[in-house]
């Protein structure tokens, strides 16, 4: 039978204990001999002397390195203290953004484009990347639009009877009677009928000051102003679409652009157009290119079908659509289409 050690009490003075040895029933005592802590030869490090006591309520009180019992209170008070500055925080945060909300742009790529929208109440312009309006006319100009152009430091405006200008923070200058405008970033014109039944574009002047003027062709439904000229679509008698650029300086020379094409928008030099028989979803995307004659096809860019009205923006990388109250956006190059926003109730319509 295996030997059998349990400690017992001190027995007296100088004696730290005795080790009771169990032997077949007979028990043999044995004293414990103290030793010197401080001896090298015994290896017990310093930070081992002592047993480690755990958290927690002191049941067994620590030789050395006795510490506070007011310690666990004051983390309690600490953590109480943390939790109410966040809930502070937290109030505070939250009735901020209810009264000021931080503006979070809605839309998935960065265009850095301003578009024109036409309402009852004037122009405005909106940011596509950060859905913001902002009334251009700002009282200057308070009756309905029904066209509006960019010129240099303003707009030309339509309201269905004159043309006015919107330019320097001035007061709207009424340019005369009018079927329409158009402008081109820098120049505005206005379309005027001429007696033998054809529209003049005549450029914008204020002052008398004399106005140049280019003959569009016969039928000209729209007209949108580009760098070097004119992009107009119309009717024929049998009832075909057609588009034509007419060249500032030349409009004998006017090619046709295209047949059997709806216009949709032009910039610069590019014109995009869709064809005509399509009037359901997933419609082709024609971009024209009148400077070096190339065409680029976007199949199905047009997954609504023809929009209501369309813009392109002056850099040509985007071509905005508008599909009732909704704008989208189509990228000219890889044809992405995204979600640009909703139009406001004050301006519910694209200016192209």
């Amino acid at each position: 039978m295996a030997p059998t050690r349990r400690a017992l009490a001190p027995v007296g003075p100088g004696t730290l204990g005795v080790v009771a040895t169990r032997h077949n029933g007979d028990v043999d005592l044995e004293p414990l001999t103290p030793i010197d802590l401080e001896d090298a030869e015994v290896g017990i490090r310093p930070e081992d002397r002592y047993a480690a006591i755990p958290p927690g309520p002191k049941l067994i009180r620590r030789r050395v390195h006795d510490e506070s019992t007011w310690a666990p209170l004051w983390l309690l008070a600490g953590v109480v203290v943390l939790f109410a500055v966040a809930s502070l925080l937290g109030r505070a945060g939250s009735s901020d953004s209810s009264d000021d909300p931080a503006p979070t742009p809605a839309t998935p790529v960065v265009t850095g484009e301003e578009l024109l929208l036409i309402g009852g109440n004037g122009v405005a312009e909106f940011d596509v990347d950060a859905h913001r309006t902002r009334e251009v006319s700002d009282g200057r100009f308070t009756g309905p639009v029904v066209m509006a152009a960019r010129i240099t430091d303003g707009v030309v405006v339509f309201d269905g009877a004159r043309a006015h200008v919107l330019a320097g923070g001035l007061p709207a200058v009424d340019l005369g009677p009018a079927v329409g405008v158009a402008g081109d970033g820098d120049r505005g014109w206005l379309l005027v009928p001429a007696p033998d039944g054809r529209v003049i574009a005549r450029e914008a002047t204020v002052g008398g000051a004399p106005a140049p003027e280019v003959a569009l062709p016969r039928g000209v439904l729209r007209v949108v102003a580009t760098r070097d000229g004119f992009v107009t679509s119309g009717t024929s008698a049998s009832g075909r679409p057609w588009i034509t650029y007419v060249a500032l300086g030349s409009p004998d020379l006017a090619p046709r652009v295209r047949r059997d094409h709806l216009l949709l928008a032009a910039s610069g030099t590019t014109v995009a157009s869709t064809p005509a028989a399509c009037t359901a979803t997933a419609c082709d995307l024609v971009l024209d290119d009148l400077e070096t004659g190339e065409t680029a096809v976007l199949a199905g860019a047009l997954d609504q079908g023809p929009p209501t009205r369309a813009v392109l923006a002056a850099s040509t990388e985007w071509l905005f659509l508008q599909y009732g109250s909704d704008l989208y956006g189509v990228d000219t190059e890889t044809a992405r289409r995204f979600p640009a926003g909703r139009f406001p109730s004050e301006f519910p319509a694209l200016a192209g």
